[in-house]
């Protein structure tokens, strides 16, 4: 009889805890989902095999690249200043071609210069710290350049959901697209040797453009964007312009911000020097 009396009051309040636990549960879902959204809107890159993951100690050293890509490609006659900011490899394959005058840049580049100083009332300008607060950094140190070789630089475009193909095929197709048989030989201009620094800079998807993983190499000039190694001069001028073209057309739709503005500019350029596509809705 004790026993019993005794059991029921402890039944309940094992019932009476689980009720807790678990509306607690469903009060913290809608915060969990929202973290996970959150983390979600920068897919994390992740470093091939043979590069060992470091503290993040360059981080505005990394950011300065970024912003003096972007300010070379607003710039009159500034595609040779763009291609300087690329990795060794990039820039002998690119050679004299950088050398030539751009009428198309420098005008395209003048419409966006004149378009920042309507709106913001101001020269262009990017302020690397607030611009790029929100793209995400890696930096590794290569340790075994033999694996890295074929896999860098790491796929511009992360998988995005609802595409075709599945996140093996899609590195598969990268691979094919940046290797090269100067790529195979980790000492041929590629700067792929062990104790080298790298880094990946990761935009988070913005304004219709996709999320995008910036590969980078320390040199001794400093930090430099590794593009890949398919993209000729004339089709990073290409593409530059393309991109350009599309983020003067669109001016009336760029950020109030004046560090979002500049942070999808700079997405921009570094789209056109990865040879990322815009969506065709674009």
């Amino acid at each position: 009889m004790n026993s019993r009396t005794t059991w029921i009051p402890v039944a309940c309040v094992v019932a009476t805890m689980s009720l807790t636990v678990a509306a607690q549960d469903q009060d913290a879902s809608p915060a969990a989902d929202q973290a996970q959204q959150k983390s979600s809107a920068a897919p994390r890159a992740s470093f091939p095999a043979g590069v060992k993951t470091k503290e993040v100690n360059d981080a505005d050293a990394i950011r300065s690249t970024l912003n003096s890509i972007t300010e070379a490609a607003l710039t009159e006659n500034g595609f040779d200043d763009v291609i300087e900011r690329l990795v060794d490899q990039d820039r002998n394959r690119v050679g004299d071609y950088a050398e030539k005058d751009f009428s198309d840049l420098n005008g395209v580049a003048e419409q966006i210069r004149r378009a920042w100083k309507e709106k913001f009332n101001k020269n262009f300008e990017l302020e690397e710290k607030s611009a790029f607060e929100s793209v995400a950094l890696m930096q590794g140190e290569i340790d075994d350049p033999k694996q890295v070789a074929a896999k860098w630089p790491v796929a511009a475009t992360p998988p995005q959901p609802g595409d075709a193909v599945t996140a093996g095929a899609a590195e598969k197709v990268n691979e094919e697209a940046t290797r090269t048989k100067g790529n195979d030989d980790p000492d041929l201009n590629s700067n792929i040797e062990k104790g080298r620094d790298v880094a990946v800079a990761t935009f988070p998807a913005s304004h219709g453009a996709p999320a995008l993983h910036v590969s980078m190499i320390r040199e001794a000039g400093g930090w430099r964007v590794d593009v890949p190694n398919r993209l000729s001069g004339q089709q990073l001028h290409d593409n530059l312009l393309k991109h350009l073209t599309h983020v003067s057309m669109h001016s009336n739709q760029w950020p109030d911000d004046e560090n979002q503005a500049a942070a999808l500019i700079a997405h921009h350029v570094l789209m056109a020097m990865n040879g990322v596509e815009m969506k065709k809705s674009e």
